[in-house]
């Protein structure tokens, strides 16, 4: 059996994304009322997500970094699977 736990957080402010260094997956869920960028790449329109999952044993060594557009309302809710 592996062992793991969900943890829930809330961005509001550009910056890096702080996660457990044992995780295994991460979903962004946008719930603000502008678009969100991750790592220069991926925008985020309002209420889109993106889910990154992780085979049995993976650990997610990447960073990531957000960047709200202008005009306020920001809010990104990330969600961490992370082996325990």
């Amino acid at each position: 059996m592996i062992n793991y736990r969900n943890s829930f957080k809330e961005y509001t402010l550009n910056g890096n994304v702080d996660f457990d260094e044992n995780t295994n997956a991460i979903t962004f869920i946008n719930k603000g009322t502008v678009a969100v960028t991750i790592n220069n790449c991926i925008t985020l329109s309002v209420n889109d997500t993106l889910s990154i999952g992780g085979n049995v044993g993976e650990i997610d060594t990447t960073g990531y970094r957000l960047t709200f557009a202008s005009g306020g309302g920001n809010s990104v809710i990330v969600i961490t699977k992370c082996y325990v």
